[in-house]
């Protein structure tokens, strides 16, 4: 299968909110390209990355040739693909702590992902905004989530989770700064149906979107411990895919996701008594 074809048969939602300011336009552009590979697990040529991120196929070839000086990307010759190198794996090796240290969250990631054969992400908040920091797209390619996509923080799964614990004049407050946005999406979003949904997660210890953000899409987020994610701040793991199949298997899905939580706060324990 081409992949003009590839996508072109895979679901990409869209991004929310307005653009990335143009005086920050090349950082955005370089910063974009490595979260590119980081979704795509493989190496990709400079026609595929200019398609895909929806950039001139020039400016492309300029920003990726500095990359490799820069030693941040490698070219293969023989196949003319780029990849990151290990230079980008340890910018941010000294952030890590706890399971993220020892590579144990990435691997509960994955194995949540192949039992599942959902994307599966983790997320953060940002401001408005919750922003993925690290996604394992779908087994099935229904959806392909990118790294760059910002959800409200008001209207999103993994932002009602990150909710949960705020105070009304907390959230009603970032209802107010996401419906000033010059977004239409923003016409939907009442405070009195974000504080219900508040009050869903915070009783059920998950929550489940449906339709959200993508028709006929959703996704079940659980806001980690905050004694796994130490300095880090409010971490939420989230798994998205077709409502319909989600539906199926909500509650199978709950326990898997608690059982994997529960697991690596047993695992942090152990670590620290030694």
């Amino acid at each position: 299968m081409s992949k003009q074809n590839f996508w072109s048969s895979v679901l990409t939602p869209k991004d929310v909110g307005s653009g990335v300011p143009s005086a920050i336009k090349s950082a955005a552009r370089a910063l974009r390209v490595l979260e590119f590979f980081a979704e795509i697990r493989r190496g990709a040529r400079a026609n595929e990355i200019a398609e895909r991120l929806e950039m001139p196929q020039s400016s492309t070839s300029v920003l990726l040739a500095s990359l490799v000086k820069l030693n941040y990307l490698d070219f293969d010759y023989t196949t003319h693909t780029y990849q990151p190198t290990l230079r980008v794996a340890m910018l941010g090796a000294w952030l890590d702590t706890g399971p993220f240290r020892d590579g144990s969250m990435l691997q509960m990631l994955e194995r949540v992902a192949d039992e599942t054969s959902g994307l599966v992400s983790l997320s953060q908040g940002n401001d408005i905004y919750v922003r993925y920091l690290h996604v394992i797209q779908s087994h099935n390619q229904a959806l392909h989530l990118s790294l760059a996509l910002r959800r409200y923080i008001v209207w999103s799964s993994a932002g009602i989770s990150l909710l949960v614990g705020r105070t009304e004049t907390e959230i009603k407050k970032l209802v107010a700064i996401t419906r000033a946005q010059d977004d239409p999406l923003v016409d939907q979003i009442k405070f009195e149906e974000v504080l219900k949904m508040v009050r869903e997660a915070e009783q059920q210890g998950y929550f489940f979107s449906r339709g959200m953000v993508t028709e006929g899409m959703g996704t079940i987020s659980m806001r980690l411990p905050a004694s796994l994610t130490a300095s880090q701040g409010p971490l939420v793991f989230g798994i998205g895919g077709r409502l319909e199949v989600l539906e199926r298997s909500e509650k199978a899905i709950v326990e898997q996701m608690r059982g994997e939580l529960d697991k690596l706060e047993r695992d942090r324990r152990r670590f620290q008594q030694g």
